[in-house]
Formats: structure tokens, C-alpha cells, sequence
């Protein structure tokens, strides 16, 4: 059998085609010991044209640009998130994680995840002292250093926490203007819970920031990432906000709202205790774009990791998978037994209905 090879750039609706079989390992074959059938002959020449096309297509396409900022614990959910995105992205895309110490094992685990991928060393001591928790590591504050450390021609970015699926095509977030803008973001759903505790004002939409689409050119235009770590520096002796409240109270006049679907939450308080209105959580739950899994209703929690509706859309990329707990009545039961404890009359209230409306809106939703 004869190969002729060539270099095709593929997406995942590429890949679902039908013809697919015929070229998608980037070769024509034409056995020369057997008759060829005309239709086999067609589709297999109809492929390589499409193929030929579609790689013109893309390789036009600008790169973007993507960071995470792993330290060694969640490099292989990094790796998973990287997975995710590729799987659906359009365009040519370039990874850059920020490092600071990460080990060579997890380098290369994150290495293997694509050749488009970067590691760039940052220095940690440029962060010593800034607070961190036994949820927060210290990597989470390298988004602080972004605009210094990229090269300058890059000059907008998509920000990624590492503990978030992507479900579409992220490409067409970059076709968003934010032009006079420092960023780009999701209004968190528990803003409220955050607004007195930041200083800021009542009707002010706090922002999350696990999923930041990142006006580089601004940042150095305006000094803001001297701004955030004068922030940081002068409130040390009376922090109790870490990053995320941090880029609120500094980037409060300099951001522009993202859709829900671009960073989807599941968990109940933030569903019941939301300033979103039910049909806005069950249109983004039912057509996630990107998947932030908060609080303990992570995909590789084996206690309440399969709580979450959305987990299926991490799991599918992930290479050592969790067993979820066999004692899901009990954990499930504890659960509510704890919400009792704090809001007796939770089952009276209409939030909570909500909740289950949702969670019944997208049942089998990114299921595995």
C-alpha cells in the first residue's frame, strides 16, 4: 500500500465526520494489489481536498494564547485542562504555564500534553508574603505577573484556573473587543459575599477570576500589574482577600462582563444565594462553555466529586480518574443535614427549588 503523506490541522467537528476514516491520519492510501471501488476512490480525494483546505483555513488563523499558573499538585488537572480546550479550539493555539518550581515530573507530564505548550520560570520570591491558605497555594497570585513575563507581541490572553473543563470553542472569546478594558470576566455568583468585604460598592458586580480573558496591551499601558502589587503591599498587615478580591477592588472601573456560560458554577449556594435568574443558570448549564469546578465539588474529589452534574465534562480528559465514594447516601445525607443545621427552613425557601430545577434542567449533561 502506497502512503502519501501530508500535514492536516484538525478540529473535533473535523474529526466526527463521516468521511474521516479516509484521511484522518493525514495520508492517502491506495492499495495497489486490489481493485479500487469509485466510491471508496471519492471520499478518500474528497477528504484530502477537504483536509488540504481546512489546514489553509487555520494555519491563517493568529495563535492565541493561553496561561496556567499549576504548582505541583494540580499539574495533571492542568494537563487535563489543556486536553479540554484542544479538543474543541479552531485555532492555532499556544500554551505558557508559569512555573515557579515546578518538578520535573510535572513538567513533563505537562509537556506531553502538546507540543504547543511553554513553561515559563517565574521568580516566587517576587510573591513572598503575599497570603495563601490550605486552598490557595501561592501560585494562584503568578496571574499578577502575566503581562511582564509574556512576550510583548502577545497582547491578549485567556487565563485559566486549573480546575476547569472547556466544553466549545474558546477562539471566538478573542474576537471580543476590550479595547480600553483590563480584563474580561464572569460576574461570580456570590458577589454579594464578597462586595462588603472588599470595600466595594453595593451595586458594583464582583468579578470571578478563574476564567480571565486579559487585555495585555492595557496592563502595560497602565501600569496595572505595579498597581496590584502596591495593593497587595500596602494591605499585607490587614489582608483577608486573596487575588481574586484583589482584582476587584484595583480593576473595579477597568472590566467588562463575560456571559455565564463562559464560566459555569455548580455549587448549591451559589445557585440559591444567586443574583442570576433561573433560566439564565439552566440556559449556560445546559450549553457550557467553560466549566469551573469551585469549592469541593471537584471531578477528583472521590467524596462529593460526583455531586457535581458537570464532572463528566473533566473526567473525560483526565488519566488517573477517581472512584467516587460507596457511601454516597451518607455523604449525601450529611450534607443535608449540615444545611439544616444552618438554615432550618431551607426546604420552604423557593431558591432551593430552584436548585433542584436546575439540577434537573441538566442531568445527563456532560455525562460520561
Amino acid at each position: 500500500m502506497a502512503d502519501y503523506p501530508i500535514t492536516i490541522v484538525l478540529t473535533n467537528n473535523v474529526k466526527n465526520s463521516p468521511f474521516a476514516g479516509n484521511w484522518l491520519s493525514g495520508r492517502l492510501r491506495f492499495p495497489p494489489d486490489a481493485p479500487f471501488p469509485p466510491r471508496e476512490r471519492l471520499l478518500s480525494v474528497c477528504g484530502f481536498l477537504f483536509a488540504r483546505a481546512w489546514r489553509v483555513d487555520i494555519m491563517n488563523k493568529n495563535p492565541i494564547d493561553i496561561v496556567l499558573a499549576p504548582d505541583d499538585n494540580y499539574a495533571p488537572h492542568a494537563r487535563a485542562v489543556i486536553k479540554s480546550l484542544l479538543k474543541f479550539c479552531s485555532a492555532p493555539t499556544r500554551f505558557w504555564v508559569l512555573s515557579g518550581g515546578l518538578s520535573k515530573e510535572s513538567r513533563g507530564l505537562l509537556k506531553s500534553a502538546a507540543d504547543c505548550v511553554e513553561i515559563l520560570d517565574i521568580d516566587a520570591g517576587m510573591f513572598e508574603g503575599f497570603p495563601s491558605n490550605g486552598y490557595i497555594s501561592v501560585s494562584t497570585w503568578y496571574r499578577f505577573a502575566i503581562a511582564c513575563i509574556l512576550p510583548d507581541s502577545v497582547e491578549k490572553v485567556l487565563y485559566l484556573d486549573c480546575d476547569v473543563a472547556v466544553a466549545a470553542d474558546v477562539a471566538p472569546l478573542f474576537d471580543i473587543d476590550i479595547d480600553g478594558r483590563a480584563v474580561a470576566a464572569v460576574k461570580d455568583c456570590l458577589w454579594r459575599k464578597f462586595d462588603k468585604r472588599a470595600g466595594l460598592p453595593a451595586d458594583f458586580h464582583y468579578f470571578n477570576a478563574g476564567v480571565l480573558l486579559i487585555n495585555l496591551k492595557y496592563w502595560r499601558a497602565n501600569g496595572v500589574q505595579e498597581r496590584l502589587f502596591r495593593f497587595v503591599g500596602e494591605s499585607k498587615k490587614n489582608m483577608n482577600m486573596l487575588d481574586q478580591s484583589v482584582l476587584n477592588v484595583v480593576l473595579k472601573d477597568e472590566y467588562a462582563e463575560l456571559p455565564l456560560c463562559w464560566n459555569v458554577q455548580y455549587l448549591p449556594a451559589y445557585i440559591e444565594e444567586s443574583c442570576y435568574g433561573v433560566s439564565e443558570f439552566v440556559e449556560a448549564f445546559g450549553s457550557p462553555k467553560i466549566i469551573h469546578f469551585v469549592n469541593r465539588f471537584k471531578p477528583w474529589s472521590g467524596e462529593l466529586g460526583w455531586l457535581n452534574p458537570l464532572n463528566g465534562y473533566f473526567r473525560a480528559f483526565m488519566e488517573n480518574r477517581v472512584s467516587y465514594s460507596d457511601s454516597k447516601i451518607r455523604v449525601f445525607a450529611g450534607l443535608i443535614w449540615r444545611k439544616f443545621l444552618r438554615k432550618p427552613l431551607f426546604i420552604t425557601r423557593r431558591d432551593y427549588w430552584n436548585n433542584v430545577r436546575i439540577c434537573r434542567a441538566c442531568s445527563g449533561v456532560g455525562s460520561e
